[in-house]
């Protein structure tokens, strides 16, 4: 019981009803003003109804006027209940009244049903009123009977005594005027008896005072009426004047004597003194009578109209107290009849317009601009057909001429006829209102701008029930749109990433606890998608209760996820640069070793090139030691052209310019001319080299016994423990072409010199990292549809560390290794790239330092392909021959002049008659006086270049040679320099240092071409 009456007083989480009407004062004050005067009504009218029913217990179903009282008083209570929910919203407590007079409503309803039956056989006020003119007739009536039997007993007792004799002879007569007699008491008593029941119905008794005698007659109601027993009242007219109110008993009594004096009517109303002391108002009605002209009795009626004086008491109140507020009201207040003219005008009007009340009473309401005339016409003709109108929004002018701004509500008053008779208005001034509204709806404006240009939402969160108000920017934002979107603190919590969620509510609860001076937090929440949106909040407390604990909060959310993002792509790209610079370190690192190296590798063979040129220039040494000196010399010279070589295959991969001469290849014959190539330096070492075939049972091992004789005639011209890239030897056509004819199972599509390549490369390094004594073993396989090369040593192995770098480019192990051993790191780069190119895969695997390695090539095998046909000896070009160029006129261009005389020689050796030119424009000069059969022309040179100089002379005339085919000579030996040479108008490109045999062969192709 005490939770249901602390929740029936708490207001809870409610909104005060006032919120409803914006607190916008008028509409306020209008409901307050109309809700007191309904109540005030609804409980006046119940003492009304209790006191009617107190005084007339007589009065049929008078229990009906009770149960309509408690009704009015309950429904009189709800809009009392209307005036308290405006600041308190103890709703439970309205709506358990308004169910309450719901119940009573329900119950006089059902009641009232089975009494219209009964209240419309009672008789109405019509039938009242001609039961009280019967009365008033038989009345008279019984006056004139009683009379007239007066006059007929005196008349009878003289006939009595004159006509004793005639007695009988009258008796006949005389009992038919008993019998009329009779009759006529008969119809008096029933007149009397209708009288009566008019009397007590409408609460009338009635009088007679003879005016001869002073007697005075009351009925038993008249007695009633002054609170006496029937029969009690003394008779006289003092007696009756005596029980007046002293301050009606002279009013009275002249009353009195003027009706008799003047015979007029008696009409006056008077309090009476009842014998408990209470007052009574009666209103008295009467008649002069008499005989003559002479007045001898005045007959009268009295009626209690007690009841009637009260409420016209509480009416005069009433009016005073609505006059009161009117006056009192803060708003301007006015009453105009149909014709607008003024019959109220309070004291706010006056404030407000300027005029005051004299000045406008029975005068036209002045306040409407002529503009507005037609508005306002409209307004009062709806008005006057009974409309009410709340808030109308309109501007009206004052006295001094200027505009005011206005809610109007309008209703109209009516007559005692219920015709509309007058148009009561009921003003509110809003024009400030009106002007803060514009300035605040500019002040919205630019911050809702503001707010959508910074992406932010705005909250306001009740704490104590956790409802929120956002701004649509806040909805939208996550998605949602305003009209869909609700925000309260439990959703809120459950839309924070789980990663976040604590962190967030630990902020949250240690601001509001105070230990935290602001609210500031980043977090992540999702989105009406299942996204996550990183937000920025931060809020403030604005209102506390008096206790001190927060009520309210308010704040903004930035969605901050483009920063977020900027942010983690800041991270990401710092790791990244710094992960670059660690590469850019170590690149430099290995820049400079392979600098170092490369350095290393170029002067070692230049050293005993310059050492053994100079001892030759001398002409110190003998025969045997020329020999061996130009032995030396032309080998190191090999030696750094594979370096070179080395370095532009390195070049062409990574451009992706390094092309293949695809062509069916025999692995066996290509492994057993790499193994020829390094068997000099492993008989050197004294490593046991081993080759192994796999196919269908057959297997050869030991090359050292069988291969090395079947190759013996190779002559390998390979240094010891080079690593670099071989060109296909002259004789290996004779190898394939046996293995062609013995139908070999190890074909593959590929370029014979890169698979040459990549077997040497493994098998230099498989030498050069073995120990004396050690063995290096060569593997062929089937493998499914693919050819398997198993390259295996004893060495020194490749430790864990090192083996994921093995094929990168410039990688070795350290720089020990590259000073004890030799080469660049840019061997085993070359064979995963020249095996991917071949469609296959390189691995190498090793147990470790010390436990040697194994290196694994695997490459697709080829069905059915086509045996490379060999070229008919006629068909190829006779290089050998004494003199190839016999009679061929050859330009030379080159402007080194070492250069000049080396290619001069070489090609007068041959045969070639040849000129030489300096510069591109001397050649210019020369090819106009004669044209050659062929231009050889280096590229780079100064003032014009090669490639400027074969423009020049693609743009000759055919007879000035513009047609001539030409040759490029240059150390620019990259394949976009190759491209760029033919593009220019080359018909061949070949790289320095240049070998006699290619170039003679490459002059020779292009004249017999």
């Amino acid at each position: 019981m005490h939770d249901f009456i602390v929740n029936l007083f708490s207001a809870g989480s409610f909104i005060p009803h006032g919120h409803c009407y914006l607190w916008k004062p008028g509409l306020v004050w209008l409901h307050i003003i109309s809700d007191g005067i309904i109540a005030l009504a609804y409980y006046s009218i119940p003492l009304t109804l209790f006191y009617f029913v107190r005084k007339r217990q007589d009065l049929p179903f008078s229990w009906i006027f009770l149960l309509f009282a408690a009704f009015i008083v309950f429904c009189g209570t709800t809009h009392i209940a209307e005036i308290w929910t405006l600041w308190h919203p103890t709703y439970w407590l309205s709506g358990i009244l308004k169910g309450a007079t719901a119940i009573v409503s329900l119950f006089t309803a059902i009641e009232l049903v089975p009494l219209v039956p009964q209240a419309l056989a009672l008789p109405s006020p019509l039938q009242l009123k001609q039961a009280n003119k019967a009365l008033y007739s038989q009345i008279e009536e019984r006056l004139a009977v009683e009379n007239q039997l007066r006059r007929l007993q005196e008349e009878l007792e003289q006939r009595v005594e004159a006509r004793t004799a005639e007695l009988v002879q009258v008796n006949q007569q005389l009992q038919q005027e008993i019998d009329e007699r009779h009759r006529v008491e008969a119809a008096l008593r029933a007149s009397r008896e209708r009288l009566v029941l008019a009397q007590q119905v409408g609460k009338i008794g009635t009088c007679e005072w003879k005016l001869q005698t002073g007697e005075l007659i009351w009925t038993e109601e008249m007695e009633a009426l002054f609170g006496l027993a029937p029969g009690s009242f003394e008779g006289t007219y003092e007696h009756w004047l005596k029980r007046l109110h002293p301050d009606d008993r002279f009013d009275a009594h002249l009353a009195a004597q003027q009706t008799i004096t003047q015979r007029c009517d008696f009409d006056t109303e008077w309090r009476i003194i009842l014998p408990n002391g209470k007052i009574r108002w009666i209103a008295a009605k009467g008649k002069i009578f008499g005989d003559g002209g002479q007045a001898d009795r005045l007959i009268g009626v009295n009626m209690d109209i007690t009841e009637y004086k009260e409420v016209q008491q509480e009416l005069q109140q009433t009016l005073q107290t609505l006059t009161t507020l009117i006056q009192a009201s803060p708003l301007p207040i006015v009453v105009v009849a149909t014709d607008t003219t003024v019959k109220l005008w309070n004291a706010a009007a006056e404030q407000l317009f300027g005029w005051s009340e004299a000045e406008l009473l029975g005068q036209q309401l002045p306040i409407v601009p002529e503009e507005k005339l037609e508005e306002c016409n409209q307004l009062r003709e709806a008005v006057t057909k009974g409309e009410v109108f709340f808030g109308v929004e309109t501007y009206r002018r004052k006295r001094d001429t200027s505009n005011v701004i206005l809610n109007i509500s309008a209703a109209p008053l009516y007559d005692e006829r219920g015709s509309v008779n007058a148009i009561l208005l009921i003003l509110q001034d809003i024009t400030q209102r009106k002007q803060a509204q514009a300035a605040l709806q500019d002040s919205e404006e630019r911050l809702r701008l503001a707010l959508v240009a910074a992406n932010q939402g705005l909250y306001d969160l009740n704490l104590l029930t956790g409802d929120a108000i956002v701004n649509p920017e806040y909805a939208v934002m996550l998605g949602y749109e305003p009209d869909e979107f609700q925000e309260t603190h439990n959703k809120w919590r459950h839309r924070i990433h789980p990663d976040d969620a604590a962190m967030v509510i630990e902020v949250y609860e240690d601001y509001i606890a105070g230990k935290l001076d602001e609210y500031r937090v980043e977090f992540r929440l999702q989105t009406k998608t299942g996204d996550w949106k990183w937000i920025l909040s931060v809020g403030k407390i604005v209102s506390w209760d008096r206790q001190g604990q927060p009520l309210r909060m308010l704040g903004t959310h930035t969605d901050i996820s483009d920063r977020k993002k900027a942010e983690a792509e800041r991270e990401q790209l710092l790791l990244r640069e710094q992960a670059a610079r660690e590469q850019a370190e170590a690149a430099n690192r290995i820049k400079d070793e392979f600098l170092a190296v490369l350095s290393h590798e170029l002067r070692t063979p230049l050293n005993p090139i310059l050492g053994w040129a100079k001892l030759l220039r001398k002409s110190k040494l003998d025969r045997e030691k020329t020999a061996y000196a130009l032995e030396a010399i032309e080998r190191n010279a090999l030696l750094q052209t594979q370096l070179i070589g080395d370095l532009l295959d390195v070049s062409r991969i990574l451009q992706g310019k390094l092309s293949l001469d695809i062509a069916p290849v025999d692995l066996e014959t290509t492994i057993l001319a790499a193994l020829d190539t390094v068997r000099l330096a492993a008989q050197a070492k004294s490593i046991n080299l081993q080759f192994s075939v796999v196919d269908f049972g057959r297997e050869n091992s030991d090359v050292s016994s069988k291969s090395s004789q079947e190759l013996s005639h190779l002559k390998s011209q390979i240094p010891l423990g080079s690593a670099l890239t071989l060109p296909l030897l002259p004789d290996a056509s004779h190898l394939r072409g046996k293995s062609s004819q013995q139908n070999s199972k190890f074909k593959v599509a590929g370029d014979t010199a890169r698979l040459q390549q990549i077997i040497w490369n493994l098998l230099c390094n498989a030498v050069k990292f073995t120990d004396v004594g050690g063995r290096v073993e060569v593997r062929l396989q089937r493998v499914g549809t693919q050819a398997q090369i198993v390259v295996s040593d004893t060495g020194r192995g490749i430790s864990s560390d090192f083996l994921p770098y093995i094929f990168d480019y410039f990688r070795q192990a350290d720089a020990a290794t590259t000073r004890k051993f030799g080469g660049l790191g840019i061997g085993l780069a070359i064979v995963r790239h020249l095996t991917e190119l071949h469609g296959g895969v390189v691995t190498a695997h090793s147990l470790g330092e010390g436990h040697g390695a194994t290196f694994t090539v695997r490459i697709p095998l080829i069905k059915n392909a086509p045996v490379h046909k060999e070229l008919n000896s006629d068909s190829s070009l006779d290089v050998t021959a004494a003199l190839p160029l016999a009679d061929i006129q050859i330009l030379m261009v080159d402007d080194d002049a070492d250069t000049r005389d080396y290619i001069s020689f070489l090609l007068e050796q041959a045969g070639a008659k040849v000129t030489l030119a300096a510069s591109a424009d001397e050649a210019l000069q020369l090819l106009v006086q004669s044209t050659p059969d062929i231009l050889v022309s280096d590229v780079g040179m100064p003032n014009m270049d090669g490639y400027m100089l074969m423009q020049q002379v693609r743009n000759l005339p055919p007879e000035q040679g513009g047609n001539i085919k030409a040759i490029a000579l240059t150390a620019y030996a990259g394949e976009i320099n190759q491209q760029l040479a033919i593009a220019a108008g080359f018909a061949k490109h070949i790289a320095k240092p240049v070998e006699p045999e290619e170039l003679i062969t490459a002059i020779v192709e292009l004249v017999k071409g």
